[in-house]
């Protein structure tokens, strides 16, 4: 549920900001590793 709660969060900042921005592969895959670990820390807290 936790985890479902942060890729939600994720894929919809991603949808917003790629009108804007193109990211390139490798970068979106090393955001999306730090995203998830944020969000587990994030919970954790919480």
């Amino acid at each position: 549920m936790r985890s479902n709660i942060c890729g939600v969060g994720y894929t919809y900042l991603i949808k917003k900001k790629q009108k804007k921005i193109n990211f390139s592969a490798i970068l979106m895959s090393k955001i999306q590793s730090n995203t998830i670990q944020l969000c587990r820390i994030f919970f954790k807290i919480l």
